[in-house]
């Protein structure tokens, strides 16, 4: 695993939320954290990521104005039609509907184009 890098991944914001929650102290989840994952976090780190489970309910590192995106304006099209598609009338942001829609149906229409044109 990648020491130098900021991004902690999901499976790791699990673990140390699990931590917390179970009552073990920030310096303890650190330890912790650095001896099943061999990773060093910061007691801002945990705080952040905590802040975020409380707040959003979710472990994940959200989407930030400006961050640039993650599908093209065509798959994006899609994850709308898809979403108008289920029926559902509550408003959902992008990082939401990932977990709608699996990367093989966006991926379909693109092969499908791509063998049509070669």
């Amino acid at each position: 695993m990648e020491k130098d890098s900021h991004f902690i991944p999901d499976e790791i914001r699990s673990y140390i939320v699990g931590q917390v929650e179970s009552g073990f102290t920030y310096d303890q989840t650190i330890e912790n954290v650095e001896q099943k994952y061999s990773r060093i976090v910061t007691k801002g780190a945990i705080s952040k990521i905590m802040d975020n489970f409380h707040t959003a309910g979710s472990v994940s590192d959200l989407l930030r104005e400006g961050a640039p995106h993650i599908y093209s304006t065509k798959q994006e099209q899609m994850i709308i039609d898809t979403v108008k598609r289920i029926g559902s009338l509550q408003v959902l942001t992008l990082h939401e509907t990932r977990n709608l829609i699996s990367m093989k149906q966006l991926r379909e229409p693109f092969r499908t184009s791509s063998t049509e044109m070669g």
